[in-house]
């Protein structure tokens, strides 16, 4: 089951999927929230799954991972929101 997420075109190919692939990282669930990767290579109508998924796993309960590009260091970036389980 997929939930939310987000996703950056690669112009430079730094994740190796492919010059201008759209790279989508989102929250699938299992035990836990777990985050997993997808990419596509025809600009988002289809898309492949990561065969590494999940790609973080914490022991808090993680989601919502935003991607965007970091001009500086020439490369996609995430950030999540992590709670601690009661």
């Amino acid at each position: 089951m997929i939930f939310s997420g987000s996703s950056a075109i690669d112009t430079a190919n730094s994740a190796g999927f492919g010059k201008d692939a759209v790279v989508a990282m989102y929250t699938s669930a299992g035990g836990s929230q777990i985050q997993s990767l997808a990419w596509s290579e025809d600009g988002g109508y289809t898309y492949n799954v990561y065969p590494g998924n999940p790609t973080l796993t914490l022991a808090s309960e993680t989601r919502d991972p935003n991607m965007f590009w970091n001009e500086e260091k020439k490369r996609v970036g995430a950030c999540a929101c992590s709670c601690p389980r009661p």
